[in-house]
Order: structure tokens, then sequence, then C-alpha cells
């Protein structure tokens, strides 16, 4: 099939700044030919009964093998499509065009017509964006900010120790309860266990163990009795209960209180290592390591803030966006996600979540195009090799087996997703490599960064 280029006539309309749509043309008489051709390359390579190879009869060669031909057929010639529309050097596609509904039938003696939709990177003028000013904080740790990150990890290793004083919020209560709430015989235990319950736990902290409890218990001592009545939300996820109002009866048995370690020589026994020197170097060097880390990504999103002004003011169409909004929508779910009680939060909150997943697409996409006009004007791409260390990354960082795998990451939109984020992230070091950096003192806190400090294009 030589020369399908030279035999298509291809029509190209700007319908918005971001999307080109064509319509691919081809005559009759051509197509024709073509069909011939393949239907000559089926009777060669496929066998019929009672003939030979490439000796069947071309009916039926059509009867059994027709709709593979025009199939074949069809794909070859939207292929010669898709090439011609994205050999346009003026327009940069940022995905593979689309075909316009299902391939069209192809009929002897009738011209062939596709129609396609692509999506480009719309003018912008963006600013100058080598030798700019960015700031990168100092990962420099001194002595006061290693006592800081012990008395944090001690912190952080409080054990439970029974006190006699009044609760206090976060503290955990061993409690009894009575109330007049009547489940029945035949209830199952957990919603027996909200009308009453001898020698349980109960932490003061949200979600509230029952409705109430946190402010009726505060200030309570062990050996003391406190009312309470909670009302239960008629969305309450146990229907037997949802909506009541019940009146409760609370003994405090104890109270366990979270102690923090008392010194470095106590952190220093809880995590196992033998000399109070050795533990100090080793959280001074995490220490730095994490703030190189964090001022790394920090300054690349700066970069990105910077040229991103380019595209602020571009209306970028629904359709694009909408591509980018479920890769968000299910990397919030994935990490948010873990029981089905949080999916049934999730669901309940479903379209808070979905402006926030379009908000992020919304960002991510005017850095994505901004990004990709320069990666033009540098000539910078994203290698094949580049994307398989990327799939082996994602894949051991997974905990999936190859299939789940494959099957999680062909989802729709996840494949461009991860080109995006592989394409913006080079920039972001591009232009960080090619800026002057000032050093200033430490300004984060240690461990995870605000949101805005999130690494380029993840």
């Amino acid at each position: 099939m030589n020369s399908k280029e030279e035999q298509l006539n291809l029509k190209i309309e700007e319908v918005h700044p971001c999307i080109r749509t064509a319509v691919a043309e081809f005559p009759a008489d051509y197509v024709d030919r073509q069909r011939d051709e393949a239907i000559k390359h089926f009777t060669q390579n496929s066998a019929c009964p009672g003939f030979r190879k490439g000796k069947a009869p071309k009916s039926m060669v059509l009867s059994r093998h027709g709709a593979d031909i025009d199939r074949h057929l069809g794909s070859v010639l939207a292929k010669a499509a898709f090439a011609k529309f994205v050999e346009n050097k003026d327009l940069d596609f940022l995905m593979t065009p689309d075909i316009e509904g299902d391939l069209p039938k192809i009929e002897q003696g009738k011209e062939y017509i596709l129609k396609l939709k692509g999506y480009v990177v719309p003018p912008m003028d963006l600013p100058d964006y080598k030798g700019i000013s960015l700031e990168r904080e100092s990962d420099k740790v001194s002595e006061e900010d290693v006592d800081k990150e012990i008395k944090r990890f001690c912190e952080l290793y409080a054990e439970f120790q029974e006190v006699d004083e009044p609760a206090v919020s976060g503290d955990m209560l061993k409690i009894s309860y009575t109330s007049d709430f009547d489940p029945g015989e035949s209830a199952r235990t957990a919603i027996k266990r909200y009308a009453s319950a001898s020698d349980t736990w109960c932490v003061l902290c949200d979600p509230e163990m029952l409705p109430g409890i946190v402010a009726a218990m505060l200030g309570c001592r062990p050996g003391e009795k406190r009312k309470l009545t909670s009302e239960f939300p008629a969305d309450f996820p146990e229907s037997e209960i949802a909506g009541r109002k019940v009146a409760y009866e609370i003994e405090l048995h104890s109270i366990q209180r979270r102690t923090p370690l008392k010194s470095a020589e106590a952190l220093k026994d809880k995590i196992g290592l033998d000399d109070v020197g050795k533990m100090r170097d080793h959280i001074s060097e995490a220490m730095s390591d994490s703030r190189r880390n964090q001022s790394r990504m920090k300054v690349e999103h700066d970069a990105l803030e910077h040229v991103s002004k380019a595209t602020k003011d571009i209306d970028i169409p629904m359709e694009l966006l909408g591509r980018f909004i479920l890769v968000e929508i299910e990397d919030l779910i994935n990490s948010m996600v873990r029981t089905n009680d949080d999916l049934k939060e999730f669901r309940k909150s479903e379209e808070h979540y979905r402006k926030i997943a379009e908000s992020l697409a919304r960002k991510k996409i005017e850095i994505f195009l901004a990004c990709r006009k320069i990666a033009r004007i540098e000539n910078i791409s994203v290698k094949d090799e580049e994307i398989q260390n990327e799939l082996s990354r994602l894949e051991s960082h997974s905990g999936l087996d190859k299939q789940r795998f494959r099957k999680f990451i062909t989802r729709p939109g996840r494949l461009d997703s991860m080109h995006v984020n592989l394409l913006v992230a080079k920039i972001a070091r591009m232009i960080v490599k090619n800026a002057e950096i000032k050093e200033v003192p430490w300004k984060g806190s240690e461990g995870d960064r605000d949101a805005k400090a999130r690494e380029p294009g993840k």
C-alpha cells in the first residue's frame, strides 16, 4: 500500500486554540485498489476448506474473511491519516489524535472519510526561563535542630501509661455503659455494642465511638459516672440506630495517657542504638538528606510556577481536562480508600473531591503546556529508555504483580499522565540547572512539605 499520503486529502480546522480537527478523504478508486490488494494478501495467506493457500475463489475469501479484510484496511488507512495529521510542523500534538466515532464502513466504489481530533499546544508568550533567580533552602542541620527532632521522636514514640487525673483529649478510657436503646436479642453484635458494653476502650478523639462522648467525658476522673444523650445522624452507617437519640450512663474505670519518652537516652534504648552520639549523627544525616530532597522539590516547583504564568489565561477544553481529571480522581481514591467504610465516606463527598481533582488537573495541564512549548524549543523529549525505566520503577513500588500492574498502567489516561510527569520533571531540572540559585536558611518543617512543594509532575 504505497503512496497512501499522496492519495489522501486532509483538511485541518482550528476549532479551539488547543484543538484541531481533520477530515481525511481517500478517493474511491484508491480504496478499491487497496481493498483488492488486501483480498489478494488474505487469499495467499489463509486456507479455505477444499483449496490450497492462494487458490480459493475471491467470493469464498470475502465470505470467510471479509470483516477481517475491512478491519485491516481501515486500520491501515487510519494510520496513514494519523501520520499526515501529525506531520504538520506548525502543530505540536500533546498526544495521539483520536478518531471521532467508530471507523467508517468500507464500501465498494465509495470514498473513505475519517474524522480526526487532536489536542495541540496553543500559542503562548513564554517568560524568560534561562538565568532566572530562584531560592534554594539550605540543608544544613544545627545541634538545636537535632534537639528538636529528638523531642519530636520522643513524642512519636510516646507510650500509654495509666494516670489518676481528669481525662483530656487524646486519652484512652476504659469504660462501661448502659443505655435506653434496645436492639433486640437477634441483633448483630456490632449493633448491640451501641446499647451497652463492659470494660471497653474509648479514645477521646475523632471519629467518636458514640456521638458526643468526647465532650461528655472530658474532665471525668476514674470512678466517676457521666450521662450522655447521643444523637445519631440520619445517614449513620448502621441503619438500626440511624436517626435515633440514645440516653447513656457511662462509668469511667481508668485512664491511659500517651506519655512521651523523657530523654535522648530513653529514645536511644527505644530504637536499639548503643550510643546517644551515634543516634544524633544518624538523625542529623537523615534530616540533611530530607531537607536536600525537599529543597530540590521546592526549587523545581518554583521554576514550574514561573513558566506556567504563560498558560494561566488559556481556556483548557473540557475534553482535555477530563482525561487528566480521571487520573487525579483515581489517585485520590488510591491514597484515601483502604476499606469499604473509606469508600463510603469518599462517595459522600464525591463532588468535593471531584473539584479537588479538577483543580489539580487544571494546574497540571497549565504546567505541561508551558513545558511542552519549552521542550520543542530546546529539543527535549522523553526517550523510550526513560519510559521503560519509569515503568519498572512504578511496578516495583506498586506492590502489584505484572498482570495487575499492566492492567493499572493501561487504564485511561494513565500512560499519558506518566509521560507528562517525565517531561515536566526534565524541563524543571533544565530550568534549575540554568538558574541563578541563591541559598537561603531552611524555612520548612521536618517531614512532609506543604502540598505546593510536591515533586514536579508527580
